[in-house]
């Protein structure tokens, strides 16, 4: 979720900002870098799995910040950056064109000549993402 990947990207990048809608991922995050460690149930089948504790080095931890916000309208503020990292969300919004619509541009999420890493199953479900919407998986 929000923080494995954000906290990775912090061992690359000075200053690394981790985005989600959802509260408790934000929190779960947050948790995770004022604490150094976090426990976690892991499931792999069901109600099987394994209990396990997620830990990050102090260092990693200082250089990242987290947001609740919507990937589909995020906030003007959000420009300029290196790199942008889209994982495993794209098929999960109303708007996936919303979202990719702020990439470039002179207010765009990215700076000229940053790095976007777009990364999807491309699992698209209507509960998630309205069909007429959806950028593929469908015939013509």
């Amino acid at each position: 979720a929000v923080g494995g990947s954000t906290f990775e990207l912090a061992r690359g990048f000075n200053q690394v900002v981790g985005v989600d809608l959802s509260a408790s991922f934000i929190q779960a995050a947050q948790a995770l870098q004022q604490d150094g460690q976090l426990p976690f149930f892991r499931r792999d089948e069901g109600d099987l799995g394994v209990s396990r504790v997620a830990s990050v080095d102090p260092d990693l931890a200082n250089k990242v910040a987290f947001r609740r916000a919507d990937a589909c309208a995020l906030p003007p503020e959000y420009i300029g950056f290196d790199a942008v990292l889209i994982a495993n969300l794209l098929c999960r919004l109303p708007s996936p064109r919303a979202c990719l619509g702020r990439l470039g541009g002179p207010r765009g999420l990215v700076k000229p000549g940053g790095l976007v890493v777009l990364v999807s199953p491309y699992s698209w479900m209507a509960e998630h993402t309205p069909k007429e919407v959806w950028l593929g998986g469908f015939e013509r």
